[in-house]
């Protein structure tokens, strides 16, 4: 695994990103951040691997299913948090039917954050071992 592990926090508000990318350097964790799909993508053609991805669910140019897309193109196996502004049932099961891995709702409280990063961390972590396991 990456160490420090690197994370892509995919979020419209400074805010958001900046409470995220706090939590997570208490963590230990590199955090990368963009407001927009379209600046997510220069690091996804930088080559820049990541560990785990958190991104809002709602972008002004890209939804879930086209973050979901473009992780799994340029790196397999990375975990996609969805960042939600909407704490019910209704929205959270649209959210997990894209595919994503998990749903963080906004603002994020700090034990609940980490918990859904190490619990990514832990699936991508898996999922590599996997892989070379089997190679």
């Amino acid at each position: 695994m990456i160490w420090p592990p690197q994370v892509l926090i995919i979020a419209q508000e400074s805010t958001d990103r900046d409470r995220l990318q706090k939590i997570f350097s208490e963590c230990g964790v590199r955090s990368f951040c963009s407001s927009t799909l379209a600046e997510a993508h220069q690091l996804f053609f930088s080559g820049q691997a990541l560990n785990a991805v958190f991104a809002e669910n709602r972008l002004p140019d890209g939804d879930l299913s086209a973050v979901l897309a473009d992780v799994g193109h340029f790196q397999k196996d990375v975990p996609v948090v969805a960042l939600s502004r909407h704490a019910d049932w209704d929205s959270y099961i649209a959210v997990m039917a894209t595919g994503v891995f998990d749903c963080l709702v906004f603002p994020p409280g700090t034990l609940e954050a980490k918990r859904l990063l190490w619990s990514a961390l832990q699936a991508f972590s898996t999922a590599q071992h996997h892989q070379s396991v089997a190679v």
